[in-house]
């Protein structure tokens, strides 16, 4: 039995032993009777993303037989070859990945040997690259739309929000009481800046720039510098003489009824005659309010047609708003006007509107009038009227408020 046994075992073995022979070296016809080599893999594979590209980091093979790595993308269709020039593992490989499109990259990586051996392949996935089209939806960094800016004398500060989170800077620019321009740079984490040399009447610029991502490999900036809301009330810069109370000439001598001050006062308006100068025509001028701009046509003075009082000052490119502090006035629907005009005088009336073409108008009941300059003009500012008899009005002062 044993015998048996043994007769029939011999003979498996014998088969198990040839087919195992067969089998083992079946996978030379596809080695081409070569054994397969892989060469040392690199290791840490990174991929930064940038403007159109994009930044590959890796560590070096260690193996001294690899002699190239090769990079591939867009699904093996396109490659670059890098030298390999160290082999210390301490050290970085960096590429740069340029002319791509703005698209999600998958980038594989391979080292090479002298023979021609591959590495296992190492592989960055979903890489975003960036372009013009992220760029142009970009914004500048929003301000303090509450109060966007603040002025302590003539220093003045700036008000931001907190801005997204891949902001890096914001720079801005100003002219500075020496004429010349100046850049400064606010950071993500300050809200606000001040000058202490803001030249008034002058436009701040500003421009933020942002990472896509964090450790993205380049800075985008948004398309263009915008304009910075500076709103100061420039009364004293511009206007003389016009908040109360308002000061009369000095040479004009008379009691309650003179001329003012710094103002431009046409012979319309000047309806009155000082009681020491008899013949020395005055008006513009009441000592009502402690002084105030004043006009009236009280019994004997005759009518006021065309009546003008105004400065004319140089003003820069901005937008501006004049508000009366009206505090009597009795003129029905006369015209009593609020204007500006571009040249060194006020226009005539005609009929109940203003000759020609002027920067705005508006009558005395709104106390308000604004105009816009798109450059730096000579302006005249002022007052254009037609008062009948037994009418006046009488004015405290003003205030002229630009947003530059």
């Amino acid at each position: 039995m044993k015998s048996y046994i043994k007769l029939i075992f011999v003979p498996v073995i014998f088969l198990l032993a040839a087919g195992c022979s067969k089998d083992a070296t079946k996978y030379r016809s596809f080695l081409d009777k070569k054994e397969l080599i892989y060469p040392g893999v690199i290791s840490g594979l990174k991929a930064a993303p940038g403007n159109n590209r994009v930044l590959l980091t890796w560590s070096p093979s260690p193996d001294p037989s690899v002699n190239k790595y090769v990079v591939y993308w867009n699904d093996g269709n396109d490659s670059t070859v890098v030298k390999a020039t160290s082999h210390t593992s301490t050290d970085t490989v960096k590429v740069y990945i340029s002319n791509l499109g703005e698209y999600t990259y998958t980038f594989s990586l391979v080292s090479f040997d002298d023979k021609g051996n591959r590495s296992i392949t190492s592989t960055a996935k979903a890489t975003k690259v960036f372009g013009p089209l992220y760029s142009a939806g970009l914004t500048n960094r929003p301000y303090n739309s509450s109060t966007p800016s603040v002025f302590n004398g003539d220093a003045v500060t700036l008000n931001f929000n907190t801005p997204d989170t891949v902001n890096i800077t914001t720079q801005i620019k100003y002219t500075a009481t020496s004429g010349t321009e100046k850049k400064v740079f606010l950071g993500p984490k300050d809200n606000s800046i001040t000058f202490s040399d803001y030249k008034i009447g002058q436009p701040i610029l500003y421009q933020s720039s942002y990472l896509p991502v964090t450790g993205a490999v380049d800075t985008f900036y948004t398309s263009k510098f915008d304009k910075f809301p500076v709103t100061k009330d420039v009364t004293s810069y511009y206007l003389k003489n016009a908040i109360n109370p308002i000061q009369p000439l000095e040479t004009d001598i008379g009691d309650r009824f003179r001329s003012a001050k710094d103002w431009i006062v046409n012979d319309a308006i000047k309806n009155k005659t000082g009681s020491s100068s008899f013949g020395s025509k005055m008006g513009g001028w009441g000592a009502d309010q402690g002084g105030s701009l004043l006009v009236t046509t009280e019994y004997p003075q005759p009518n006021v047609v065309n009546g003008k009082i105004y400065q004319t000052v140089r003003l820069p490119a901005g937008s501006y708003t004049l508000r009366i502090d009206l505090v009597a006035a009795n003129y029905g629907s006369n015209p009593c006007l609020m204007v500006a005009a571009v040249g060194s005088t006020l226009p005539d009336l005609n009929g109940n509107i203003p000759a020609g073409s002027v920067l705005g108008y508006a009558d005395f009941n709104s106390r308000e009038l604004s105009f816009v300059l798109t450059e730096e003009k000579t302006v005249s500012i002022g007052f254009l009227m037609n008062i009948p008899a037994g009418n006046y009005w009488i004015m405290r002062g003003m205030t002229l408020v630009a947003k530059f």
